[in-house]
């Protein structure tokens, strides 16, 4: 491996360090926020409203976020604003208002917006020709170790009696540790070749094509992939777990997501596109979380954990591959904004049709990845004949 391979991968280690510490605060913090919001009195309604329009305005925004990163080229600063705006959530620690909080947790997800395109652009064309699916797999691998430890941590600052307070307060510790990484990751990109615009298509109206049928794949499919709050509610309601140990279970999940993130990018890395045709199957296996049978619900959520490690490395890499570095900003952030709504649709008509009939969830599940099945197949044929640098 030459050493232009070696410093891209200690480039994206760099940017994966960055991610963990910032799960480890901003994770902590979904978690624990509802109940927190309500001591401070906060209403149900409020709580839902506050978190609602958080994530709404995280993904909408990254559209124009994605625009403005393309005509700037001003990836770091958006890095920076992005990830400084994290400070939000142990600022909480400070104020007794609910209302107050609820500013902070929404200046948090806006700042979600700005630094997701910005990165993923960032680790798509610092590659220096290693795979996009492992790169984006071995950042995922330290993103979902942030995500189960930061908690693990926060629960244990609980238990020794810190109380909620403090323990936001404490989270400055790893922020300011993220910003020092942040500051090490932009010095040592200096170090790392920069994917030129030959090297990916160059036919912007092909590229854009793929694009937007690649994007309605991931609609249908994603449409169709509901949620760990619906199932987990479904699991303690039928008494296949107790709630106390809902906690544990998403945390095994998030192993999941970690052990198969570099796997999973490296057969993208292989196979390209025709890897996506196992996301529909895998999807649909989640429909055994429904049943009343504990190993069905445990299969079903360790195949959910890999399904979001496809999403969080394959899917995202496939941007990178078929979008001009001159347009890949606002493209990854009208990926990230097409997830998070079909994401949000779907869940919702889940647990809608949850209170009719479990039957109406495995029917609305199935046919969504058969849509999905369809539109992989369209992509697959006109991938065939395709002459680019896809892969395939």
């Amino acid at each position: 491996m030459d050493q232009g391979k070696r410093n891209a991968i200690k480039f994206v280690i760099l940017m994966g360090i960055v991610s963990l510490f910032g799960d480890m605060v901003y994770e902590t913090a979904r978690g624990i926020m509802g109940p927190y919001l309500g001591s401070l009195g906060a209403s149900a309604f409020a709580i839902g409203l506050v978190f609602g329009l958080g994530e709404f305005l995280g993904y909408v925004l990254r559209i124009v976020a994605g625009v403005l990163i393309d005509k700037t080229r001003g990836y770091w600063w958006f890095v920076f604003i992005g990830y400084g705006l994290i400070s939000a959530i142990p600022l909480i620690g400070l104020t007794d208002s609910w209302l107050v909080a609820s500013t902070f947790i929404i200046m948090e997800r806006v700042g979600k917006s700005l630094r997701a395109p910005a990165k993923d652009t960032l680790l798509s064309i610092h590659t220096a020709g290693i795979g996009k699916g492992k790169i984006f797999g071995i950042h995922e691998l330290a993103d979902q170790f942030g995500a189960v430890l930061g908690p693990f941590l926060f629960y244990l600052m609980l238990v020794f009696g810190l109380g909620y307070k403090n323990s936001l307060l404490l989270l400055f510790i790893p922020f300011a540790l993220m910003m020092v990484v942040i500051v090490i990751a932009k010095l040592f990109a200096e170090k790392v070749p920069v994917e030129k615009e030959k090297e990916v298509i160059t036919d912007k109206k092909k590229a854009r094509i793929y694009y937007y049928l690649y994007l309605t794949f991931i609609f249908f499919t994603s449409l169709g992939f509901i949620g760990f709050p619906v199932i987990s509610y479904h699991a303690v309601k039928v008494g296949m777990i107790n709630d106390k140990v809902v906690p544990l279970v998403y945390a095994a999940v998030m192993v999941m997501d970690a052990l198969f993130a570099i796997p999973i990018g490296v057969l993208y890395d292989r196979f390209k596109i025709r890897i996506m045709t196992v996301l529909p199957f895998l999807t649909a296996i989640t429909v055994l979380a429904f049943t009343k049978n504990i190993v069905f619900f445990f299969v079903a959520i360790l195949v959910w954990g890999i399904i979001m490690a496809a999403y969080e490395t394959v899917i995202r890499a496939f941007v990178g591959d078929n979008v001009p570095i001159s347009e890949r900003g606002k493209y990854y952030g009208i990926f990230n904004t097409v997830l998070g709504i079909s994401m949000m649709i779907g869940n919702s008509i889940a647990g809608y049709l949850y209170e009719i009939s479990i039957t109406y969830i495995v029917g609305f599940v199935v046919l969504m990845q058969v849509l999905a099945i369809v539109m992989i197949g369209v992509i697959l044929a006109t991938y065939k004949n395709n002459s680019n640098n896809s892969g395939v």
